[in-house]
């Protein structure tokens, strides 16, 4: 089961650099999604700074998930502390990203704050009942 978390979580930072991708505008992930720009909390900016801080912000993202399936991986104690801090960070990234239109929410990472909430019940969830040790 730890090891399925474990790729679980490698998988879900990855996603993020797909997003990351997005933002830079090397692919589309979804054809005509403007996504990041037009961001409620940034859209004073221009829309390459948008999209760098975004890019930014998501390979950071990654880079949290990733670190917490390793502390997963190797058992450590700070596993969930770091998991806890990447679904946080990620949530926040789509958040202050989001454009405050409810159109393609999925697009927007509405599913990926879903994920991160169950990653966070996971974590406290199997810390109380100790399924994983660490």
């Amino acid at each position: 089961m730890r090891i399925l978390m474990v790729i679980i979580l490698f998988l879900h930072g990855m996603v993020h650099l797909l997003y990351a991708g997005h933002s830079k505008r090397i692919f589309e992930m979804v054809p005509g999604l403007a996504w990041p720009e037009g961001s409620w909390l940034l859209n004073r900016l221009p829309s390459e700074t948008v999209r760098l801080l975004a890019v930014i912000l998501l390979i950071t993202a990654d880079s949290l998930f990733t670190i917490s399936g390793a502390g997963l991986l190797l058992q450590t104690n700070w596993w969930r502390i770091a998991l806890v801090s990447a679904a946080v960070f990620s949530s926040s990234v789509f958040a202050v990203l989001w454009d405050g239109k409810m159109d393609n929410l999925p697009g927007k990472g509405a599913v990926g704050i879903v994920i991160n909430l169950g990653l966070i019940l996971f974590s406290v969830l199997w810390g109380w009942i100790g399924l994983l040790s660490g």
